[in-house]
């Protein structure tokens, strides 16, 4: 990785480091999960006192607590009390953390892009193809196609073993310094040749049979060009390599057109040209690589359904709350207002009876909620504010003495 120093030196370094596209959601939905957290943990909190102002079996009023269970299947226990709005808002939060967080880090995506512009390109060079005489020493030739057609290494510069492009330039301002080193890529022209011969095909052709080759182990006895056909074709074809005769021919095609693109790449342009024979200059097109930052469709529309539907829950839940208050709603609130509510009430008193019968349990809530004889036990707030605990309209002193306790139940 490039470390960038001077102005705007941290911000290179961040975005080379894909902080920028990867932390940076990550947090912000963080963030937000946190926020929905509160708005979760606060709703929670605040049903049992609304269930207190309505009054409400103990079940779902004096002895509900979400924050208790497993958040991982409270918003079940939230739908079984038909609190509906809180449970789906539960279930929605779970799945935004499983999901929408990771998810975030792949929300951005950094893509490579070739960007194109339209430039003057001068040719340095003028083809001249003359200089393919028989003086040359073909071999050399031969083992740099070996070395890029067999073993796969990089074309040499103006070539790609089909063609010898001529070499181009551009005028000084006509592109940026730092994209001087660009590939210029070059397309086939749309109308079909019919043939194509050079001018000295003729002695190409017959110094392709010169060339030579040894091979050490004796087995074989062939010139240069008939052997790099040969690793072609075993190239094409490692299992049957000569059962089909098509795969010969085009291995012949290819090596040629290979060999003479190679030849003209490195002696086929003179190294400098005469400036009454100069080419006029061309409108070209200098494609640059660039990266740019996309969004992931996919990553995206989950995210936004999930987060809409959220927010329409936040929504239900602000107008449910705003017309279901609850009994902290005036002063005092939070653990004042809860002792508020158990001042002079019998949720002492009721307290006191519960463990008169059970004087071995040690899980007090466990054994209420579990119990069927506390199953129609209501707790609801009086009219001066006060928590009381009543069955069927009976008061507790009466509704205790005739307690049963549920048969061979033991916590």
């Amino acid at each position: 990785m490039a470390y960038y120093k001077g102005p705007g030196g941290m911000l290179r370094n961040l975005w080379s480091a894909a902080y920028l596209w990867t932390t940076l959601p990550n947090a912000f939905f963080t963030l937000s999960r946190d926020l929905r957290a509160s708005v979760v943990d606060a709703a929670s909190k605040q049903q049992p006192y609304g269930e207190l102002r309505k009054g409400n079996t103990l079940k779902n009023s004096l002895l509900l607590d979400y924050s208790s269970k497993p958040f991982l299947w409270s918003w079940y226990s939230a739908i079984q009390n038909k609190h509906y709005s809180l449970g789906v808002i539960m279930l929605l939060y779970l799945v935004s953390n499983i999901t929408v967080v990771p998810l975030s880090a792949h929300l951005l995506t950094a893509t490579p892009v070739i960007n194109n512009s339209t430039n003057t390109l001068k040719p340095l060079q003028l083809l001249d193809d003359l200089d393919l005489d028989d003086s040359l020493n073909w071999n050399e030739f031969v083992d740099e196609v070996f070395a890029m057609l067999i073993f796969k290494a990089p074309p040499s510069a103006w070539t790609n073993l089909h063609y010898a492009f001529r070499p181009y330039g551009a005028d000084n301002g006509q592109v940026p310094n730092k994209y001087n080193s660009s590939i210029i890529y070059f397309q086939d022209h749309p109308s079909q040749a019919v043939e194509f011969r050079p001018a000295t095909w003729d002695r190409f052709e017959q110094n392709l049979t010169s060339i030579s080759f040894r091979d050490p182990t004796g087995a074989l006895s062939v010139d240069g060009f008939s052997y790099l056909i040969n690793r072609h074709v075993l190239e094409a074809n490692t299992l049957n390599p000569y059962a089909n005769k098509d795969q010969i021919l085009l291995s012949t095609e290819r090596v040629f057109e290979a060999i003479y693109a190679v030849a003209n790449d490195g002696l086929g342009f003179p190294r400098s040209v005469v400036e009454n024979d100069e080419p006029p200059s061309i409108q070209g097109i200098v494609s640059t690589p660039d990266t740019r930052l996309f969004v992931v469709p996919e990553t995206a529309y989950y995210i936004i359904v999930i987060l809409s539907f959220i927010a329409v829950c936040n929504i239900v839940l602000y107008y449910y709350h705003r017309r279901h208050r609850s009994v902290l709603w005036e002063e005092p609130v939070g653990l004042l207002g809860a002792a508020e509510l158990l001042y002079e009430g019998n949720t002492s008193r009721f307290i006191a009876r519960v463990r008169r019968h059970h004087p071995a349990a040690t899980r007090i809530v466990k054994l209420a909620l579990n119990d069927p004889a506390y199953a129609l036990y209501t707790a609801a707030v009086d009219e001066r504010g006060k928590l009381m605990v009543s069955a069927s309209g009976r008061d507790l002193d009466d509704m205790m003495w005739d307690y049963k306790p549920a048969s061979g139940y033991s916590v």
